[in-house]
């Protein structure tokens, strides 16, 4: 199995994501985007593929604060160096602005909202990582997803 690449700031949410994922691959935590940016860099020195990346969107910067857009540079990084890799963004923010940046970037599969539901994450890992296996691509928007060939 490919491991599975989860950025989230906040302790309680990783761990959550981390236990409800677990059962799909190993999982890599992430709290920041320079850890992040890390294990993406190791991964791809070791010629390693990634299954799955789940992605907060809002993070915090060492010399800033809280940036709501951060978790676009790792999917942008993410997407360069695993473009075959789905996303996941899973985010408080519930913003049209939010959706249609997220709708740019192809690897991303899913736009989840927190507080998320478990059954809604594990199906949403799932689809993407059963279509990941078979070489087949999800794409549709990220409100209905839809099997491609």
């Amino acid at each position: 199995m490919k491991p599975i690449l989860i950025l989230e700031d906040e302790v309680g949410f990783r761990l959550a994501l981390s236990s409800q994922l677990a059962e799909f691959g190993k999982i890599l935590e992430a709290s920041n985007e320079e850890v992040a940016f890390d294990m993406i860099d190791d991964l791809r020195k070791e010629e390693r593929d990634l299954g799955l990346a789940v992605v907060d969107l809002q993070l915090p910067r060492c010399d800033a604060g809280i940036d709501p857009d951060a978790g676009f540079e790792v999917i942008e990084k993410l997407q360069s160096t695993f473009p075959e890799t789905p996303i996941i963004i899973l985010t408080i923010r519930n913003d049209r602005d939010a959706w249609e940046q997220a709708n740019r970037y192809p690897s991303v599969r899913y736009f989840i909202t927190k507080p998320w539901l478990d059954t809604e994450l594990q199906a949403a890992a799932k689809k993407c990582l059963e279509a990941s296996a078979q070489g087949l691509t999800l794409k549709g928007t990220l409100e209905g997803v839809e099997d491609a060939d």
